[in-house]
């Protein structure tokens, strides 16, 4: 299974590496999580374009083998929010509940490779755990300004949305400026469901979570990047999950 892509990587000192319940692309400074999707599109293109699909994993492995000074890489860092099993020992991660996870990610400035942090980059950029964290999470805060909070109301009840094009829109629960975004319109503490990287719903209002359920749980089954199906509750304490969506009866 996947032969011409096994061959194409060889060939770049790449590997692909099960584990975690997953497919791993790894080396040269990668460290991939594929999906069955994609491992299915990588090997459709290693046999019908093999060169382009070089190409794109040349650049790549280059990204991630060569990853810039810790000047210039300092703002692509950034905490993203995503399943507790895609954390493992080979990524930098806090978890934050039995099914989510914040990773120690670094993305180039379109987003288009978002390379997952192992401790290795640690002694390359002469950082500890605890300056990338505080890194990631002022970088958070500036995507979090940049967004628009909108406010709709589903069934009766106040739903704020985060407007942002950014794959990390659902990781903003984890800004620490999210309180002064969103008090003024929504109060505080607040609620939030993240059923995938780009779907984010807040609001203060406890009864509000039984109307969110389809939408959540469809944005859930149906996304290439799915989070979690529970349910925080975002407060001065932190991130908590009060219970899931998928336990209900």
């Amino acid at each position: 299974m996947h032969d011409a892509l096994t061959s194409l990587l060889d060939d770049l000192r790449l590997q692909l590496v099960p584990g975690d319940g997953a497919t791993w692309l790894r080396g040269q400074g990668l460290n991939l999580r594929l999906e069955p999707a994609e491992l299915d599109r990588f090997e459709a293109q290693a046999a019908a374009d093999p060169e382009a699909l070089r190409a794109r994993f040349a650049s790549m492995a280059s990204h991630a083998g060569g990853l810039p000074s810790w000047i210039v890489a300092r703002s692509g860092v950034r905490l993203l929010l995503a399943r507790a099993e895609d954390a493992s020992d080979a990524v930098m991660h806090l978890p934050l509940s039995d099914a989510a996870s914040a990773l120690l990610t670094h993305c180039d400035p379109d987003e288009t490779l978002i390379t997952w942090l192992g401790a290795a980059v640690l002694d390359r950029w002469n950082q500890t755990v605890e300056e990338l964290a505080e890194a990631a999470q002022t970088n958070l805060d500036r995507l979090l300004e940049a967004a628009t909070l909108q406010v709709d109301e589903v069934r009766g009840h106040r739903i704020g949305m985060l407007e942002s094009a950014s794959a990390y829109k659902a990781s903003l629960i984890l800004a620490p400026g999210l309180r002064a975004k969103v008090e003024p319109v929504l109060g505080w503490p607040i609620h939030a469901v993240a059923p995938c990287r780009d779907f984010l719903l807040l609001f203060a209002d406890e009864e509000a979570i039984p109307a969110l359920a389809p939408a959540v749980m469809a944005e859930y089954d149906g996304s290439a990047h799915p989070v979690s199906n529970e349910v925080f509750r975002i407060d001065d304490e932190g991130i908590q999950a009060i219970g899931r969506y998928a336990d209900a009866p």
